[in-house]
Parts: structure tokens; C-alpha cells; sequence
């Protein structure tokens, strides 16, 4: 988002934890693009109010939390307080900043898993089975709720974004950096569970959404769901890693791994509301997505900068149709 935005010729600033030193923000040195950071918790909500306040800005994106679903197992009252405390934290901070608006983001996991075989709407039940899913959930409604009593100072949207993917997620136990892993030593990719269905999207199309709803969002619709479009084809996990390591070229065996921990078995989301409402839609439908994020990959591989490389996939997807 970082790098989007000043390509767009926006002044961003940041506040965050501490960065992962193999992380995208570290690799391409997304601090020379920001007009000014501040590493804290976003827990301490001093810290962050007087950080929001001195950056004046006009809108907050609230992406701060603990994404990874079995790190939650682990640390499950870290993961609640960091994902539903922080995100209170973001929305009073902004407010006594005096914002104009506001977008938090959740996560396709914040549906009751039902059993369906259809994309989950804005309008079906919210709930978690894992400690992930569950504070992701309550920070939805938690917005929801704090906004009914602020809707007349400040404009707070939610967006429930799918399984994102993209060049540079260095995160532990996320397909993608996993089977990267996998390349870089030649073992065979191990799969919690290949049999998984989720609605898989390249980064760049899920932040493109996040603007359209920053930028044309009105009214009395406040969560939306950005996700693939109607017409993607459903792919299981197994599916998913035999493609990206075709598109990387790369011959390696897949194997099934022991979990323990449940997980929805099947999780699509319906964007009908954010392609209906506010003409949006993303213009890489999976399959370009696998390929985009394969071939990210390689090139940083063989020595191209990694910013360079991410500048270059901006500038196709802001050129391409939807």
C-alpha cells in the first residue's frame, strides 16, 4: 500500500510495529518513500494518538494485527487484544485527530463458517472458530458498534478482504513464502490442508478495491467484501501450489502435513455489493495472480531490485483493464 500510494502522489506516513528484517518493507526500502514512520504498539494508544496527529493525516487504513491463524492458537489473548484493542485504538486516535476517514481491515475469516458452497455477503452472520478468526470478527463488529455512535464525525468503512497473495510476504505459515521455502531447498511443498477451497487474489486487486471504497464509499453501506470476481474459478490449495510452481518453473513434489487445528473448509466471498455499488471489480482474475506473484519472485531471485520489480507490477495493474 506503501509503495501504491506513492505512485499514485500521495504523502504517507506510518505507524507500525517492528519491521521483519526479510520482510517486503525491509528487501525494497519502503522507508525512502514515507513522508514520515513511527515504530510502536498499537496497543499504546498514546503513541499512537500523538503519531496520527502529527502526521495530520486525512485518512487512516487500519492494517495493523496478528494475521497468522496458528500463531493465534499460541498466543490467543495477544492475538484478541492486538487485533480488537489496536483497532479501537485506530478509530478513537483518528477521531480526536480529526480525520475525515477511516478504513479498517478485517478478513474474508470473519463469516460463521455455515458449510456453504456459495460466496459469503455482507449481509451473512459474523463469528470465529480460531482465536484469529474470532478477534478479526469482533473487530468488525466492535467497529460497527463505534460507529453508530460517531457516524457524524468521521466516515469509518470495513473492508473484508479474500486470500491475498503477492511478491515479498516473507510471513510464517502463508502459502506462498511456504512454498518458496520449499524452491530455495528443494524439499517437497507440505500442505496443512490440500483440500482447502479459498478465494484467492493478488494483493495489488485487494488494495485497488481498499481505494475505491476510501475514495467513492457514501451513504449508509459501511463493510464491504473485496474479493475475486464471480467468474474465478474455485481452487483448492493443492491446486493453488501446482500452479505457482509451474509458473516458477519449478518441479517439486507435494505433500500432505498433519494440522490439528480447524479451518473453514471452503470460504468464498460475494463482491456483488462493492462491484454493484461503487463499478469496481479486480482486474487479475487467480490464475494471472499466481503468475504475477511467480514471476515476482523469480526476478528478485536473479538480482532485479525489489522495488523496482513491485513499481513495475503497479504500473501494469494501474494500466490494465478491468
Amino acid at each position: 500500500m506503501t509503495a501504491l500510494l506513492t505512485y499514485q502522489g500521495f504523502e504517507v506516513h506510518g505507524f507500525s510495529n517492528q519491521v521483519r528484517p526479510n520482510s517486503l518493507f525491509k528487501i525494497a526500502h519502503l522507508s525512502g518513500l514515507m513522508s514520515s514512520e513511527e515504530f510502536g504498539d498499537v496497543r499504546d494508544f498514546q503513541r499512537l494518538q500523538n503519531a496520527i496527529a502529527k502526521s495530520k493525516a486525512e485518512l487512516v487504513i487500519h492494517f495493523a494485527a496478528q494475521p497468522i491463524v496458528l500463531e493465534s492458537y499460541k498466543n490467543a489473548k495477544d492475538t484478541f487484544e492486538v487485533n480488537i484493542n489496536g483497532t479501537l485504538n485506530t478509530l478513537e486516535a483518528s477521531l480526536d485527530a480529526g480525520c475525515e476517514r477511516v478504513l479498517i481491515i478485517t478478513t474474508d475469516k470473519v463469516y460463521k463458517d455455515l458449510g456453504l458452497r456459495r460466496g459469503y455477503s455482507e449481509q451473512d452472520p459474523l463469528q470465529g472458530w480460531d482465536p484469529y478468526a474470532a478477534s478479526k470478527a469482533a473487530a468488525d463488529i466492535v467497529t460497527q458498534s463505534w460507529l453508530e455512535l460517531h457516524r457524524d464525525e468521521m466516515r469509518v468503512d470495513v473492508a473484508r478482504g479474500g486470500n491475498v497473495i503477492g511478491g515479498g510476504d516473507d510471513s510464517e505459515f502463508r502459502l506462498v513464502p511456504d512454498i518458496e521455502k520449499s524452491i530455495a531447498s528443494g524439499n517437497p511443498v507440505q500442505l496443512r490442508n490440500p483440500h482447502q477451497v479459498r478465494p484467492w487474489q493478488h494483493v495489488l486487486d485487494c488494495l485497488d478495491g481498499y481505494l475505491k471504497i476510501v475514495s467513492s464509499a457514501s451513504g449508509s453501506l459501511n463493510t464491504w467484501n473485496v474479493g475475486p470476481s464471480v467468474g474465478d474459478p474455485v481452487r483448492t490449495t493443492a491446486e493453488f501450489a501446482s500452479l505457482y510452481l509451474e509458473a516458477r518453473g519449478v518441479n517439486l513434489g507435494i505433500v500432505e502435513s498433519v494440522s490439528f487445528q480447524k479451518e473453514t473448509a471452503f470460504l468464498r466471498l460475494d463482491s456483488e455489493q462493492i462491484h454493484k455499488e461503487l463499478a469496481w471489480s479486480p482486474k487479475w482474475e487467480s490464475l494471472k495472480a499466481i503468475r504475477i506473484t511467480g514471476d515476482w519472485h523469480r526476478r528478485v531471485q536473479f538480482g532485479e531490485n525489489a522495488l523496482t520489480v513491485t513499481l513495475s507490477q503497479i504500473e501494469e495493474h494501474s494500466s490494465a483493464n478491468t
